[in-house]
């Protein structure tokens, strides 16, 4: 004991210990930002299950339909829901319903917020409130990868919007950001929007590839720890490693009222493909969120409306019929 008291009291040792002080509140601190993160797919109470509520920002998801999305959301014990950011309005009420009943009830919750809309930028249906609106796929490309000045402040300034907006709610739920819905980015525009992102975005990120054959040849190494978002419901998830996200996005289901749609050639899932494809989701340990034509304003396989005039359907008996899908096990 004596020979260690000396060793503790020599000044020669003392920036031997500084140093290792300083690195184990690193490492510690390095510990919880990662188990925060890596805790977001998989806890011990089970899977992040929610709805995809692309469009809550519209004025025409309030009211009845805003209803009976709360009550259908509410069967998860851990509920989630993705958003896409003011394409389709800026009338947040009933968003902040959500993020407000889920913390009263006990239960924290997640939002996934996709960054802008590359979906309608590839079918040239983008909207005044969009990023960007007027800029084709190949023009934004070229934008990102030379990031002019302007173009910096403006994807600054909306980051620095969606923090404001969710800052309140930040203590009671957590929150990803998508860098854009099905995005068709170059690799060298999408590491330059990350930068940009990252810099201002402390949170988790998400990426969400459409896959084409353009795409296939555009390498991407996955940054440590930014989720990979896949669509549709697949009967098998890509054999990519977590953390992943998995939204039926792009394939409507056959079991809801009013629901049934055929998108492009790809056919309604049944009940049991979607009760399936949820089940692997889940195992594996992604972040799992359901899509239904109604829900985002499609109704049939012909022409869909701008994002501001479209209409959305949420019946009460959804709630019911996806109930277990949104429990677990």
């Amino acid at each position: 004991m004596n020979a260690l008291l000396s060793f503790l009291r020599n000044p020669t040792y003392i920036p031997y210990f500084i140093s290792l002080a300083a690195f184990l509140v690193l490492w510690c601190s390095a510990w919880r930002v990662n188990a925060q993160e890596r805790g977001l797919s998989t806890h011990r109470d089970g899977p992040w299950l929610g709805i995809s509520a692309f469009a809550i920002q519209s004025n025409a998801f309030q009211g009845k339909v805003c209803r009976n999305f709360l009550r259908a959301i509410s069967h998860s014990a851990k509920p989630a829901i993705a958003i896409l950011y003011n394409t389709f309005g800026r009338n947040n009420r009933c968003l902040e319903k959500f993020w407000d009943v889920t913390a009263a009830g006990g239960k924290r919750h997640l939002t996934q917020i996709h960054f802008s809309n590359e979906a309608g930028r590839r079918m040239e249906n983008l909207d005044r409130f969009d990023l960007l609106p007027e800029a084709s796929i190949e023009e934004y490309n070229m934008l990102l990868e030379r990031m002019p000045r302007w173009l910096e402040r403006t994807l600054r300034k909306r980051v620095k919007s969606i923090r404001k907006l969710v800052e309140r709610h930040a203590g009671t739920g957590n929150f990803i950001l998508s860098t854009g819905l099905e995005d068709n980015y170059s690799s060298d525009a999408w590491e330059n929007l990350y930068g940009v992102l990252r810099s201002e975005w402390s949170g988790p990120i998400s990426r969400n590839r459409v896959h084409n054959k353009w795409m296939r040849k555009q390498v991407w190494s996955r940054p440590a720890g930014v989720y990979n978002e896949f669509h549709g419901y697949k009967k098998g998830l890509p054999a990519e490693p977590p953390p992943c996200v998995a939204n039926g996005d792009g394939q409507d289901v056959d079991f809801l009222d009013g629901s049934g749609v055929s998108l492009g050639d790809i056919q309604p899932a049944d009940w049991e493909r979607v009760a399936e494809w949820r089940r692997k989701a889940a195992e594996r340990g992604c972040i799992v969120f359901l899509w239904a034509a109604k829900w985002q304003g499609f109704f049939s396989s012909g022409p869909v409306s701008k994002p501001l005039q479209r209409k959305f359907r949420f019946d009460s008996s959804d709630g019911e019929m996806v109930r277990p899908l949104l429990q677990f096990p």
